[in-house]
């Protein structure tokens, strides 16, 4: 029997490289963008639709890192019975709501929060696997919802900002301090030219109460945690516009 959970690191590289950068992998970018993944430290599933390559892209990627002949058993395909996602998660007759759709993770209250998830540029993703090896090993509770239709689809009722569609993941970086003063630079360097808009860098869910952007007159500064709610109003970049920019 193989021993899968010493290959866990790998299974997150691969994911990440699938999801992000297929080429690599000799996989389509459609083939891609027909996956996501809730991904996390544990062994998240990868979800796709219609057509996709993962066991043959995870059979590559063995080959490639000289990894265990047999790690290719580490990774199988299971197709649902459900025929949609909702359908996958109905409430059953004992329950409060049956037969209505289950809401995960169920909602929680985190009133000392002051970050949350960063949207990592696809564009910043592409520039070198130095990045993508980065957002990999130091994005926390790495999220890759950004396939498919993302960059376009819309309902007219939606408020994702542009860098949500233009998104490779959304990461978790709890080091403010390294944040703004060193990975916002980087990754938004082609979007802060103009210090008079600052554009989204966070995504509209997971955003604390005490969620700011960095300062106003430094955007290279953390927003000081001790100052008043006031002061923090007056002088730092708001949650709102951390999250929409400062122009829609």
């Amino acid at each position: 029997m193989t021993e899968c959970s010493p290959l866990l690191p790998k299974y997150n590289e691969f994911m990440a490289k699938y999801l992000m950068t297929p080429s690599v992998l000799n996989v389509t970018k459609e083939s891609s963008l027909a996956c996501g993944s809730p991904g996390d430290f544990t062994a998240a599933p990868i979800y796709c639709f219609g057509d996709e390559d993962v066991l043959g892209a995870w059979a590559r990627f063995v080959e490639m890192d000289n990894l265990p002949s047999n790690a290719s058993a580490c990774l199988f395909r299971h197709v649902p019975d459900a025929k949609s996602y909702a359908e996958a998660v109905l409430m059953g007759q004992d329950s409060r709501f049956p037969g209505k759709a289950r809401d995960g993770p169920t909602p929680t209250l985190l009133p000392h929060s002051p970050i949350a998830m960063v949207l990592v540029p696809q564009s910043w993703i592409d520039e070198s696997e130095e990045n993508l090896d980065f957002s990999v090993e130091n994005g926390m509770i790495p999220y890759y919802s950004h396939g498919v239709a993302t960059a376009s689809f819309s309902d007219q009722v939606n408020s994702l900002s542009q860098s949500q569609r233009d998104a490779a993941l959304m990461a978790l970086f709890p080091d403010e301090h390294d944040l703004w003063s060193n990975l916002f630079p980087k990754m938004y360097a082609n979007q802060i030219s103009d210090k008079t808009k600052f554009p989204p860098v966070f995504a509209a869910n997971h955003a604390g109460p005490l969620l700011t952007g960095p300062l106003k007159e430094d955007w290279t500064k953390v927003c000081p945690y001790e100052w008043t709610i006031e002061e923090r109003e007056e002088k730092c970049i708001s949650s709102q516009e951390a999250i929409y920019g400062t122009e829609l």
